[in-house]
């Protein structure tokens, strides 16, 4: 495939007519679709669908992992003829109780359906009971929303396989520095279902493997992540491996490693596809970058939504993510993720 070279910090893509036909194949072929369980594209004319209102509440407005997925659900919704959207999150992704208000606020609108990713595994729980007995129909994605007995409260939930992420980034990164000692492991929010469910996974790689490592949280802050990772670098024993769970987490470590004197580059390993992590993939500064398919999660969130609010089944299947290096960004697979269909 012709490389693509990114300019500094940007890029451009352009939507064809084949390439929204192509995306709604790829996205569609993310859900299986067994017997009773009906086509999640529906067939029917626009006037006969069953007018939704659905609330779409992320963990924060900003980051292009969250842009990407609203972009999905913008996608899906363009698909219904009598859907709206209303998309709500608060400033930080830290900010649960801010994000918690934001939910009662849906709740007291009385919304057909809600699609939600908490930023706390619990915090929420009791909200969502309210939603579910006011017969909201609600599905979490990316991060989901658990009872006191552990169990999910939705009545799907859309992501990725989140230890199996974090057990192939570990594998990765062991792979890349095969003489590893030390390993620092930088992640968002320690209350999310991703975050610990990644970590957890890491942290079994790891001490399985005799490596010293530690696991460091910058609530989706850069600047935080940066003074973390700047004091990481100072110890005595030399890091081997930085893997950044969260695209925010990613940018501070990438600002700390350009200002290390270090005479060896630690391996590093970023998550997401902002635009500033492509060029340090691009670039040689970045080692590895996990991909989770935002844009699908999102599409596949609403879509799932739309119809358990149809009375309809859904059988929602995990969410693809790929591993890229900078020799295998440019394959046509990796494309995909990293430069997902956006309206």
């Amino acid at each position: 495939m012709k490389r693509r070279h990114l300019p500094h910090f940007c890029f451009t893509a352009g939507i064809t007519t084949a390439g929204i036909i192509a995306c709604m194949i790829f996205v569609v072929s993310c859900y299986r679709n067994p017997a009773n369980t009906v086509t999640l594209l529906s067939s029917r004319p626009e006037s006969q669908e069953k007018p939704i209102r659905m609330a779409f509440l992320t963990n924060m407005q900003g980051g292009e992992h969250w842009g990407n997925m609203k972009s999905g659900a913008r996608f899906a919704r363009s698909m219904h003829g009598n859907m709206t959207i209303e998309f709500y999150a608060p400033i930080n992704e830290a900010d649960y109780h801010g994000q918690t208000e934001l939910l009662q606020q849906v709740v007291d609108a009385d919304f057909d359906a809600l699609v939600i990713s908490s930023s706390h595994a619990t915090y929420a729980a009791s909200t969502i009971q309210q939603a579910l007995a006011k017969g909201m129909m609600v599905v979490t994605v990316d991060n989901d929303i658990l009872a006191a007995d552990g169990t999910s409260l939705a009545k799907a939930h859309v992501g990725t396989d989140s230890r199996e992420v974090g057990k192939k980034a570990a594998m990765k990164g062991m792979e890349l520095a095969p003489q590893v000692r030390k390993a620092l492991v930088v992640a968002s929010v320690p209350e999310s279902t991703s975050m610990m469910e990644k970590t957890a996974a890491i942290t079994e790689i790891f001490s399985e493997s005799g490596i010293e490592f530690q696991v460091i949280f910058c609530h989706a802050d850069a600047t935080i992540a940066y003074g973390q990772v700047k004091a990481a670098l100072e110890s005595p024993v030399a890091i081997d491996i930085i893997i950044a769970l969260e695209e925010y987490a990613a940018h501070g470590v990438a600002d700390a490693l350009a200002e290390t004197s270090a005479k060896a580059r630690p391996v590093f390993i970023g998550s997401g596809n902002s635009r500033y992590q492509l060029n340090l993939l691009e670039t040689g500064r970045m080692d590895a970058l996990v991909v989770e398919n935002s844009f699908t999660m999102g599409y596949l969130a609403v879509e799932a939504a739309a119809s358990l609010a149809g009375g309809r089944n859904v059988v929602p299947v995990p969410v693809e993510f790929a591993i890229v290096t900078p020799l295998t960004m440019w394959e046509e697979h990796h494309q995909r993720l990293l430069f997902p269909l956006t309206n």
